[in-house]
């Protein structure tokens, strides 16, 4: 992987909700759980490309999904190291990354496929 882009986040509470909305498509109240339990209105975003993605077909808290196999591993493996299963977050294939980078950043994803490290 390659580190493109690091982002430090300071948001008010109702911005952190309605980010929380947006990624996910769930309700207000549903959102100021996931705030409330998890302080999502400071966080770092890292913009990461992987050259040489593979993926895979897995079982997943939500269902069987086609993962990233690199960022799936990843991010598992942080939440487990750090204790927190919400405190990380990141996409596991395309149409998530356009979704959620988008949401996040305010960025097209194009606007990082031909961003320098």
């Amino acid at each position: 992987m390659e580190v493109i882009d690091v982002i430090k986040y300071n948001y008010n509470k109702s911005s952190a909700i309605e980010i929380q909305q947006k990624l996910y498509n769930i309700s207000t109240e549903e959102a100021e759980e996931k705030c409330r339990k998890n302080n999502f209105e400071n966080f770092i975003v890292i913009i990461v490309r992987i050259k040489h993605s593979i993926y895979i077909i897995t079982s997943t808290h939500w269902g069987i999904a086609r993962v990233e196999k690199h960022m799936y591993t990843l991010k598992n493996n942080l939440r487990e190291r750090i204790n927190v299963p919400f405190g990380i977050h990141s996409t596991i294939n395309e149409e998530e990354a356009k979704h959620d980078v988008q949401i996040i950043t305010g960025k097209d994803i194009n606007y990082y496929m031909e961003h320098s490290r």
